[in-house]
């Protein structure tokens, strides 16, 4: 990580987005209880709470009741201060929603590719009128079912082929002057899922999707795992097989395994395989499975399966991701307010 020189612009912006932050995790507070969970000193706190106030950020939502003094005066983030334009790319269409800072869904609709309407030319089309047409759009976010680079630009995507090493991102930041945001697919889900339910609970969490596509999203302290090169959660093409079979260094090894595999039975044992592999690299307190290719009692016993090869203390709990579409959207809004809130992150070396 660079080093940067902190200057007042700098210690402001880290002010407040500790401020932010603490309300985010609380839904409201007072001056005082900003204060004390931030570690700022009540006048930096009254100056930033009276900025917030001001761009529209905060808003007033009544008082606290009276200790003896004067009653505080409580706060929240305005929902409505930020919009932003989330969009899922599927194979055969795109659906796009714009949400408010809460999440709240203020405009929706699935987008299908046609002939007149290709990719990427169609996904311009489609942002130019709601960009014209609507206003608050303050940042873009786009979720693709393949890798994404450091730089923005889509690879190993086999389902959008027409997106393989296209610059999606400096292409929509340059047209729309705008903070662009690209993720995996796999990845907006479990920081969807994780943001939805763990904030507060964990820090680390694993997203496995079965079905005609194995991947796998994970969270580790807080944010998405990428890797260096975008590719980890390319879980199927980790080893799987009989002993003795030689399937190293083939492509889509376990995909090709469990989708061979016709019984329940081979199905939870080759779920456990995966799930014992993760849980020994990662160990997560959270396994959260997706897709049709499995379900409850295919989790429950690929569960007791892990349970006679590991020790209890390392066992995750399981669970279905049960609204995918949802989490996805949510985990799209996550990876742009954290854009736009320009978080900076403290690093104390020793």
């Amino acid at each position: 990580m660079a080093d940067y020189t902190g200057g007042p612009h700098l210690l402001k912006q880290v002010n407040s987005s500790l401020v932010l932050e603490v309300l985010e995790n609380l839904g409201s507070a007072t001056r005082g209880e900003l204060a004390d969970k931030t570690g700022l000193s009540q006048p930096t706190v009254n100056t930033i709470v009276k900025q917030l106030l001001k761009a529209g950020v905060l808003t007033e939502d009544g008082q606290a009741k009276s200790s003896g003094g004067r009653k505080a005066q409580i706060f929240t983030i305005d929902p409505d201060h930020t919009c932003v334009l989330a969009i899922c790319l599927y194979p055969s269409h795109f659906h796009y929603a714009k949400l408010n800072a809460a999440g709240s869904i203020m405009d929706t609709e699935n987008v299908e590719y046609t002939g007149i309407n290709p990719l990427p030319e169609g996904l311009f089309n489609v942002v130019d009128k709601l960009l014209t047409h609507q206003t608050g759009i303050k940042g873009i976010t786009v979720g693709m079912p393949g890798a994404v680079s450091r730089s923005g630009m889509a690879f190993a995507i086999p389902q959008i082929p027409e997106l393989e090493n296209v610059p999606l991102k400096s292409m929509l930041s340059e047209r729309y002057n705008l903070p662009v945001v690209l993720e995996n697919d796999l990845n907006c889900m479990a920081l969807g899922y994780y943001a939805q339910g763990l904030i507060g609970k964990s820090d680390n969490l694993v997203h496995i999707h079965v079905g005609d596509v194995i991947g796998a999203g994970i969270v580790v302290n807080k944010e998405i795992l990428r890797g260096h090169s975008s590719f980890a959660g390319e879980i199927s093409y980790i080893f799987s097989g009989e002993p003795g079979v030689n399937r190293y260094g083939e492509k889509d090894s376990f995909k090709k395994e469990y989708l061979a595999a016709i019984t329940n039975a081979k199905r939870a044992s080759l779920i456990a395989e995966l799930a014992t592999s993760v849980i020994c690299i990662l160990n997560p307190p959270t396994i959260v499975f997706s897709g049709g290719g499995v379900d409850e009692s295919l989790l429950e016993a690929a569960g007791r399966l892990c349970e006679k090869k590991l020790p209890a203390a390392a066992i995750p709990e399981f669970a279905m991701m049960e609204d995918t579409e949802h989490c996805y959207t949510m985990g799209l809004l996550k990876l742009v307010q954290d854009t736009l809130d320009m978080n900076v992150r403290i690093i104390s070396r020793n």
